[in-house]
């Protein structure tokens, strides 16, 4: 109702209001002496009012609604974006659409438009040509795979015993079996079958000097040989020998590629233990760097016109979970935050093989072992079982890692307790063969993981 009464009957009238009767109300019109006005949709009682609220509620709560099952089924990164936008806007329809966004990404329903690929190409420096789905890594590198096929000719000049320090064929022996006992099933950087392999037959692509060396380097600190030392008087300098010899190789020829790729990795591991822990930081983002250029976070397999083969890509996937295990790794000792988000992830765990599973593990150098003699400490590695189980476990923590050095929120006793649970969860989950065994021998990697 506008009224503009007069003062001394407005106050004297005051309870007397309008009624609502047409053309006009005797109070306004005989008490009041004011136009009268009687707006239908303040009755709450008709029908016509009330299907117009139920129409705004009903507008006003479907984004809200859209909002809360995007929250029910996101990731935490997800979720804490969205809470964010909560905290900074109250445009719900706005902050829905983002969130549905959000999850079309994240099932693979959408993707990088095409104008967003020519923008990397461009700002990388070389331009994006071929059709959408093709291998287009950015970069220099771009389809550096098929460039792998040409080795480094500094690698050739050593094919005799793939390294320079040493022509003790027994000592390299010595060294690379104690390297695949006690190391390689903890730190899984590459195939021992594909590298092997490449060892053997002189395959450039799986296996070189370089990585040869940096394979070595660290054998030596599972070796009592006086030969595993630089210096034979200083026990610190247990591969130092190999790791400069790895050294020289890099720096003349850097090219990223998968062999450079896992010595890099295994060099960081090197002065890890040798505690020095700086360089090894600085080897190891080499490392991840040269893993993000050649696209090993990135399932090649289901890429148009891949020429990747099988063995290749089971070889890059294997690669990626053994450096990325490694990151965690590197993450918790430094207090580093991860070099690569886990929302970068777009490869498969290794495919777990069970004539691979079933390979006996044996413990070399023990007193027990002797070479093709079955011992009582041998038993079957579950090598690939256990690389995927830790790539479960290094996303996990990996969140973890995120929340305590790149926190977008304080650290709640709530939010522990939720990261706390899915530890226990996938440690309830553990098959039973990477169990604590009460009866028999476990497996020296089965406790690490412990």
């Amino acid at each position: 109702m506008d009224e503009k009464p007069f003062p001394l009957i407005a106050q004297a009238n005051s309870l007397e209001q309008c009624n609502g009767a047409k053309p006009a109300c005797h109070n306004c019109e005989k008490v009041h002496f004011t136009r009268c006005y009687y707006d239908l949709d303040s009755d709450a009682r008709r029908k016509g009012t009330l299907r117009k609220t139920i129409s705004v509620l009903q507008n006003d709560i479907k984004p809200r609604n859209i909002i809360l099952e995007v929250l029910a089924k996101c990731s935490d990164a997800d979720a804490d974006d969205i809470l964010q936008l909560l905290r900074s806007s109250n445009d719900y329809g706005e902050i829905a659409k983002t969130a549905q966004n959000m999850v079309t990404t994240a099932n693979g329903k959408g993707g990088p438009s095409a104008d967003i690929e020519n923008t990397l190409a461009e700002y990388s420096g070389k331009a994006t040509t071929g059709k959408p789905g093709d291998v287009a890594l950015y970069g220099h590198t771009s389809n550096l795979p098929a460039e792998e096929d040409n080795p480094p000719p500094s690698d050739v000049v050593q094919l005799g015993s793939w390294t320079e320090v040493t022509n003790d064929y027994g000592l390299i022996e010595d060294l690379l079996k104690g390297y695949l006992s006690w190391h390689h099933p903890v730190y899984m950087i590459f195939s021992e079958e594909i590298f092997m392999h490449g060892m053997k037959d002189r395959k450039l692509k799986y296996c070189t000097p370089l990585l040869v060396n940096a394979v070595l380097a660290i054998g030596c600190h599972f070796s009592d040989r006086e030969e595993a030392k630089a210096d034979i008087s200083d026990p610190t300098t247990l591969g130092d020998h190999f790791f400069a010899e790895a050294e020289r190789l890099f720096k003349l020829d850097s090219r990223p590629c998968l062999t450079t790729t896992q010595a890099l990795a295994l060099m960081s591991l090197h002065l890890a233990m040798n505690s020095k822990d700086s360089a090894g930081w600085l080897y190891f983002c080499q490392s991840i760097g040269m893993a993000i250029e050649l696209g090993l976070n990135k399932d090649q397999a289901s890429l148009k016109n891949s020429k990747i083969t099988p063995s290749e890509v089971e070889a890059r996937r294997i690669t990626f979970w053994g450096i990325y295990l490694l990151q965690t790794a590197w993450a918790i000792c430094v207090g580093r935050i991860s070099l690569i988000p886990r929302t970068a992830i777009r490869v498969e765990r290794p495919h777990i093989l069970m004539p691979l599973e079933s390979k006996l593990w044996r413990p070399y150098g023990h007193s027990d072992h002797i070479d093709s003699v079955p011992g009582p400490l041998e038993q079957q590695g579950f090598s690939y079982t256990l690389l995927s189980q830790v790539g479960q476990l290094c996303e996990l923590v990996d969140d973890v890692v995120q929340m305590f050095y790149a926190p977008r929120d304080r650290v709640t006793s709530r939010r522990l307790q939720i990261h706390h649970g899915k530890l226990k969860t996938w440690l309830a989950d553990l098959p039973p063969c990477l169990a604590i065994k009460e009866d028999r021998p476990t497996l020296p990697q089965v406790i690490c993981l412990q």
